[in-house]
């Protein structure tokens, strides 16, 4: 039955998310065939006024997408997860024979796996224009500029282990952001006649304990790195991007069990 939710989950959800993680794709391939055309030239002139404020508002777009992304897709989900469960909705999702867990495990590998995607996208985009800007200062094609930038990298000893605990912590950070909302919109319930303004006053709570605590953490990080030797390569670092994802795994599972004890014992449809 898990499958079934999680099948019916990605159908009702994939087509929009497509859609807008193409745009971000789209915009990034827009702004390479900018700057490997005369328009780039044309900016770094002086007779190119009209064309240099084309290619700020194309910027400012291509960034205001950028930033927009993670936004509109967590917004997505969270709103997603409010109306299937805990509106009138819930009542139909009350009559499946499944339990609390597999709702909530069904929501959360989709929203988890379009969180993902869309974080691939962003680096990829911007990867993609910054690539493209190399290429038209430096008079090459989009092929040159890559070839070049392959040629010229190094990989430090470590890289291997530095790259997996990045994708472990950015995947489990992603968890964490959905269970962040999630949690929200749960605990928002507990506002009989406001729920809607109740999950976002619990998510601004959150988010800024989030806040504070990274804030404190952040004081500790500069000793941690003043007794890593660079000369080791990457190791040092990758335990340390493990450790901070153990612990963000640590606090999914809690936020995880808070959802389905609410939705277990504390739910209210009313």
């Amino acid at each position: 039955m898990l499958k079934k939710l999680i099948s019916h989950e990605w159908h009702d959800c994939w087509r929009l998310m497509a859609v807008v993680n193409g745009l971000v794709l789209l915009l990034a391939f827009v702004g390479v065939l900018i700057f490997n055309t005369n328009m780039y030239q044309a900016f770094q002139s002086e007779s190119g006024g009209l064309t240099a404020v084309g290619i700020v508002l194309y910027s400012v777009l291509f960034f205001l997408s950028i930033g927009a992304l993670g936004f509109v897709v967590s917004l997505y989900f969270y709103i997603r997860f409010y109306q299937n469960l805990y509106t009138d909705q819930g009542y139909l999702m009350q009559t499946l024979p499944v339990t609390p867990s597999m709702l909530i495990i069904s929501k959360t590998v989709v929203a988890v796996a379009w969180q993902f995607i869309s974080s691939l996208v962003i680096l990829v985009s911007i990867g993609t224009v910054m690539i493209g800007i190399i290429g038209a200062t430096e008079s090459k094609s989009l092929f040159e500029a890559i070839q070049q930038i392959m040629q010229n990298i190094t990989w430090p000893e470590g890289t291997a282990y530095f790259v997996f605990a990045m994708i472990f912590t950015m995947f489990v950070s992603c968890i964490f952001n959905v269970f962040l909302g999630y949690t929200a919109v749960s605990l928002g319930q507990f506002f009989r006649k406001q729920k809607v303004i109740g999950s976002i006053a619990c998510y601004i709570g959150l988010y800024t304990v989030i806040q504070i605590i990274s804030s404190f953490a952040t004081v500790f990080f500069p000793m941690v790195f003043d007794e890593i030797d660079m000369d080791a390569g990457l190791t040092e670092f990758s335990v340390m991007f493990l450790i901070l994802g153990a612990v963000l795994a640590l606090v999914d599972v809690g936020l995880f069990y808070v959802n389905e004890y609410i939705m277990r014992n504390k739910l209210n449809l009313d």
